[in-house]
C-alpha cells in the first residue's frame, strides 16, 4: 500500500477586535440628611430622606435640592459616575 500524503489547510486567523470596556451607565447618590428633607433632582420631586438613603441615576450632572418646610433650601451640583457613589450630606438647623 501506498502512504497518502496528508495535507493540512490552514486558514489565516483574524483576531477579534477587543471591545472597549464600557463605563457603567448608572451611578448612585447616597443621602444623609437630618432630620429629614424632600429630595428634588433637576426640579423633579423624588421622595423624602429618610427613608430614602440611596438613589440610582444615569451617569451625568445633576442639581440636587433638599427642602425642609420653611428652612433654607440646600442645593448641590453633583457629578454622578459609575465609579463611586456621590454623597449628599446635610443637617438642617
Amino acid at each position: 500500500t501506498k502512504a497518502r500524503a496528508h495535507r493540512t489547510v490552514q486558514r489565516p486567523v483574524t483576531p477579534r477586535p477587543e471591545a472597549p470596556a464600557l463605563a457603567p451607565q448608572t451611578g448612585r447618590v447616597e443621602f444623609a440628611v437630618s432630620p429629614w428633607g424632600e429630595v428634588f433632582v433637576d426640579g423633579e420631586r423624588i421622595g423624602v430622606t429618610p427613608p430614602l438613603t440611596s438613589l440610582p441615576l444615569p451617569v451625568g450632572e445633576y442639581t440636587v435640592e433638599i427642602r425642609n418646610r420653611d428652612l433654607p433650601v440646600h442645593v448641590e451640583r453633583l457629578v454622578v459616575s459609575g465609579d463611586s457613589p456621590s454623597k449628599v450630606k446635610h443637617r438642617f438647623p
